[in-house]
């Protein structure tokens, strides 16, 4: 096992390893996240108050509609790159919660990243999550991995990560918490 893992370190796979970001993928190959919550004996009327009241509250939130059994909305939120010259992103993409009795499904997808412009691109093009995934993942296959191409976006799939994981739990800490009054939608 010492050896193995030697031998790793003198090849540099284990650079590589560190330099790998794994996003999810949907069926037909799009980035997209899917998961389904228990709620408990929390009603469907109830969990459709807490999904509409989350994308209701957060500034971040626009575009909110009903859709059968649910509510979607599109998010965008902002990020760096650091580096000698930090680059800002906007990263926009749907969210989806359909509800059940006693659960919730959401879905996260249709994932575009827009660097801001800056004298050197006034108008940078936008860029789906899903097609600078599959650029990167052919650049590690190629063994690319230290390309600066890749280090990019390598660094927007772990700022991507991150932040759906925040997303993850703000919306899982607004779909338990009870909410009161009307449904004022």
């Amino acid at each position: 096992m010492v050896v193995f893992l030697l031998a790793m370190l003198n090849t540099g796979h284990v650079q590589q390893l560190e330099n790998d970001a794994t996003l999810p993928q949907g069926e037909g190959g799009e980035v997209e996240w899917e998961g389904v919550i228990n709620a408990g004996e929390v009603s469907q009327d109830q969990l459709m108050k807490r999904a509409r009241h989350y994308f209701k509250n957060d500034k971040e939130y626009s575009k909110a509609e009903s859709i059968n059994g649910g509510v979607k909305a599109v998010k965008t939120d902002n990020f760096f790159l650091n580096g000698d010259n930090a680059v800002r992103y906007k990263c926009s993409y749907q969210v989806a919660i359909e509800v059940k009795e006693g659960r919730y499904k959401y879905k996260i997808s249709e994932m575009v990243y827009e660097q801001y412009p800056k004298k050197a691109q006034p108008a940078p093009l936008p860029i789906e999550a899903t097609t600078l995934y599959r650029e990167y993942r052919n650049l590690m296959a190629q063994g690319k991995h230290k390309s600066k191409k890749a280090k990019n976006s390598y660094s927007i799939c772990k700022s991507t990560i991150r932040l759906i994981d925040e997303l993850l739990e703000e919306m899982q800490t607004a779909m338990a918490t009870e909410v009161a009054g009307t449904d004022d939608w």
